[in-house]
């Protein structure tokens, strides 16, 4: 199944592979939805400097805050 490759490639550092792994796992596709585990793999993506990551970040929050309103 293409998440155990991604996870794989997620854990061997792949940035890009770390976002795919937190959004399926935001979204529950292919993997039980865990939002803890995808807001984890996000931030490692936008800690080690990914762009995609912290602009997904970013809007996460930005969504998280205007349905706290």
């Amino acid at each position: 199944p293409a998440f155990e490759w991604f996870m794989k490639a997620a854990l061997e550092g792949m940035q890009g592979s770390m976002i795919m792994v937190g959004l399926w796992y935001m979204d529950g596709f292919g993997v039980e939805k865990d939002e803890e585990d995808g807001m984890k793999w996000l931030r490692l993506a936008a800690s080690s400097g990914h762009e995609e990551a912290r602009n997904i970040l970013s809007e996460l929050e930005r969504r998280s805050e205007s349905d706290g309103e």
